[in-house]
């Protein structure tokens, strides 16, 4: 299983923590892997200066744009699945 947590507290909310997530929930069904990928969220990462933060397993934190969600999804979660 894969961990994604996606920050929702305000400057990532400003910055479009929640077209992140719902791009991140659309590419896991895409690619039918919704039974290995968790997609959370949390208050705050602490990375403010670099929204929107994302974190996998919580230890690797990330900042991605909507624009960039495509490419951190294939580099960073589709990779970690197995037969993927």
């Amino acid at each position: 299983m894969v961990k994604v947590t996606v920050c929702v507290g305000g400057a990532c909310h400003l910055e479009g923590a929640h077209n992140v997530i719902y791009a991140l929930h659309n590419l896991a069904e895409k690619y039918g892997i919704t039974d290995d990928v968790s997609i959370e969220t949390e208050l705050c990462l602490n990375h403010c200066t670099k929204p929107v933060s994302v974190t996998i397993n919580d230890k690797e934190n990330f900042s991605i744009s909507c624009n960039k969600v495509y490419d951190f999804f294939l580099n960073n979660v589709l990779c970690r699945i197995p037969n993927h």
